[in-house]
């Protein structure tokens, strides 16, 4: 057990950014936060969340650019405001004195062993928090659970 620790994880985006909430070794809480106000609404709503749970660590995804075309692409546009997004997260935690790791996607996924293409990676992790924590939630919200639940099941 790491007495103190907290951790809160993200699956970031500018619209609809999954979180999830873990205090020492137990998941406590998770949920959505949405916007319409597009990016700085965002970084309001992750800024506030900060302050009300006060996490030890903040815990988020990589993000990346695709260029193969059997993929889906994010587009230029979006992957610059999801860096820009990143960036701030970043920030938040360098102001804040919070420690961060960012972690690729494809990292904690290989670790539940979610295969396939996206979608079906996606409904194995709405399948496994379901099963496990006995949550119905959305893919945001499962992802961000199950990416701080990795960090906690990898450290030594």
């Amino acid at each position: 057990m790491y007495k103190d620790l907290s951790i809160l994880s993200l699956d970031q985006s500018t619209t609809k950014t999954g979180w999830a909430y873990f205090l020492e070794d137990d998941f406590v809480t998770s949920g959505i936060l949405t916007t319409n106000d597009g990016m700085n609404g965002m970084m309001d709503n992750i800024l506030k969340l900060v302050n009300e749970l006060k996490p030890t660590y903040i815990i988020f995804e990589d993000i990346y650019l695709n260029q193969d075309p059997k993929f889906k692409k994010i587009g230029v546009q979006e992957f610059k405001k999801l860096a820009q997004l990143q960036g701030y997260i970043r920030g938040i935690c360098h102001i804040q004195d919070l420690g961060y790791y960012i972690i690729p996607p494809t990292e904690w996924k290989s670790h539940y062993k979610f295969k396939g293409k996206r979608e079906e990676q996606k409904r194995a992790s709405i399948d496994y928090v379901k099963t496990n924590y006995k949550l119905d939630a959305s893919d945001d919200e499962t992802d961000a659970i199950l990416l701080g639940q990795y960090i906690l099941d990898i450290r030594e």
